[in-house]
């Protein structure tokens, strides 16, 4: 077993400046670190099938989850289920 951070872990970009890191990634279990910059956000989007776990280490998030909004802030988290 390795340690994992955004130092080694599979990197990618989305949207215009964000940055996502896979801390794990496997058939069973996805945890993304993400960085998501004052001002972008990400394409507002519906999961059919879908459980999600999101923490906010800095900064404020603000999430719409089953058509409610939640503003996250530093250490507070939300969780998201949608199983059909």
């Amino acid at each position: 077993m390795s340690v994992v951070s955004t130092d080694n872990a599979e990197h990618y970009i989305w949207g215009e400046r964000c940055d996502g890191w896979h801390l794990v990634k496997s058939p069973t279990l996805s945890v993304i670190q993400e960085r998501v910059p004052s001002g972008c956000a990400e394409v507002r989007h519906l999961h059919q099938k879908a459980e999600q776990f999101f923490f906010v280490l800095t900064g404020i998030a603000t999430l719409e989850v089953s058509g409610e909004t939640y503003t996250l802030h530093p250490h507070q988290s939300r969780q998201a289920r949608l199983i059909n």
